[in-house]
């Protein structure tokens, strides 16, 4: 059975609880997300969450729902964390992005999906670089989205 894990990461120069925010602000990822173009989801365990995804190498946006399986924010000394994943009969994904705090003004953030079963290899095949482009492409916006705001990010 195929399996594979796409990652990227970064550390951003702000709270922990900033990136985090940003991560929670759905109805805002259109504004710099380059890979998930829109959300919408109440972000509550077991619930959807209904977003559109663009997928680079074919030029195209493709819509997708999965259930959001855990909403973890970040403490002074824990990782938060953000999952969510779908369950198809030939194949199951999970994505997880994690926010660790390094300090008052620095987190890391880090994006993980992992995609396996019988047809995962044909998954790959089609959309394996477009995932790479979009998982190392939302690492970099959210970074840059997140320092770019500073202090004036709304926290839930």
């Amino acid at each position: 059975m195929a399996r594979r894990t796409f990652r990227a990461d970064t550390e951003i120069g702000a709270p922990a609880a900033d990136v985090w925010a940003a991560l929670l602000e759905l109805d805002r990822y259109g504004e710099w997300n380059p890979f998930t173009v829109s959300m919408r989801s109440s972000l509550a365990v077991g619930s959807p969450i209904d977003m559109r995804v663009r997928m680079s190498r074919w030029r195209l946006t493709l819509s997708q729902r999965e259930i959001v399986r855990e909403v973890r924010p970040p403490g002074a000394d824990r990782a938060g964390r953000l999952v969510w994943g779908a369950t198809m009969p030939c194949i199951v994904a999970e994505r997880v992005q994690t926010v660790t705090p390094l300090g008052p003004r620095r987190a890391h953030y880090l994006t993980e999906d992992t995609i396996e079963g019988p047809l995962a290899g044909l998954s790959f095949a089609l959309f394996g670089s477009s995932l790479e482009d979009g998982f190392g492409g939302v690492a970099r916006a959210l970074k840059r989205h997140v320092e770019s705001r500073g202090d004036k990010v709304a926290r839930p």
